[in-house]
């Protein structure tokens, strides 16, 4: 039997990040699923970004956000988002989303907006270069659990990642991305803040799916910096990895570079991962660097 989910349409990221502002001033939106019926993280994450520009009003860019995910919710229910300006200066604002659903609170998010300064520059360089256009088109695949609805707004081709065979001993995996459509000016971190919540989560277990018999996870926070703005309607890459997994918490760390090889965003993730393992099967072996 199919999942309803997976029967939603595609509808294009304005449509989909679309919200209406009820007369008290909380903005109610819908939102896609992720897993089963929760709302898919990175939905929430872009809708709460999106909603600050908004109502900033400013030629500021985001420079940071940081999302404590509190509890799951139903995606097959409106979500709200409450937006307060903590503070405004010359050159930073802060603010704080709430989001939630039926009066109970799923999601903190705080946002901040900073004017771009001229400053010297250095950053760290992407750890392979790839032509996306000869990878793997894996834009309709579900087989790291995200469902082809959230990823159909986008192309997306599969780059290096872990693999038992080389030995390597953090999981790792390489994501490019362009976004399909024509976007609103200024969008650019919208899409960036959709896409860096696709596939993170599922970095944590590469080396360890064999013999699994069910899987548990949840995403627990969600950071990103933002470095430079870009254009998705151009490629660009996500280096994503797993430095630690202990505790049932999976770390994953990820940076995103334009197609010139420009940082534009830093991410990390704490991740809540249980795994039971078929009976009899050979425990997971301890990776350390």
């Amino acid at each position: 039997m199919s999942d309803p989910g997976e029967l939603l349409e595609w509808t294009g990221f304005t449509s989909h990040l679309s919200s209406r502002a009820r007369a008290d001033g909380v903005h109610v939106a819908e939102c896609l699923p992720g897993r089963g019926h929760r709302p898919f993280g990175g939905h929430l994450v872009a809708q709460a970004l999106l909603e600050v520009l908004k109502a900033s009003r400013t030629a500021m860019e985001p420079l940071s956000l940081h999302a404590h995910f509190l509890a799951a919710g139903d995606a097959r229910e409106p979500v709200e988002y409450s937006v307060e300006s903590l503070r405004t200066g010359r050159s930073f604002e802060h603010w704080t989303v709430m989001i939630t659903q039926s009066e109970r609170l799923l999601t903190h998010i705080t946002v901040v907006l900073h004017v771009p300064e001229a400053s010297p520059q250095h950053q760290v360089a992407l750890r392979r270069i790839d032509d996306p256009d000869s990878l793997p088109d894996v834009t309709l695949s579900t087989r790291e659990g995200t469902r082809r609805v959230i990823r159909s707004g986008l192309e997306i081709r599969q780059g290096h990642r872990w693999t038992a065979e080389a030995g390597e001993a953090v999981p790792f995996q390489d994501t490019w991305y362009r976004c399909k459509e024509v976007l609103p000016p200024g969008w650019g971190p919208v899409i960036l803040a959709w896409c860096s919540d696709l596939e993170l989560a599922w970095t944590v277990d590469l080396p360890y799916r064999e013999n699994v018999r069910s899987r548990a996870a949840a995403s627990l926070d969600h950071t990103i910096h933002f470095h430079r703005s870009f254009d998705p309607a151009g490629w660009f890459c996500y280096e994503q990895e797993s430095p630690c997994l202990v505790n049932g918490r999976g770390l994953v760390t990820g940076r995103i570079f334009s197609a010139a090889g420009e940082l534009v965003a830093s991410i990390s993730q704490h991740t809540l991962l249980r795994l039971e393992f078929e009976s009899g099967s050979n425990p997971p072996i301890q990776r350390i660097v």
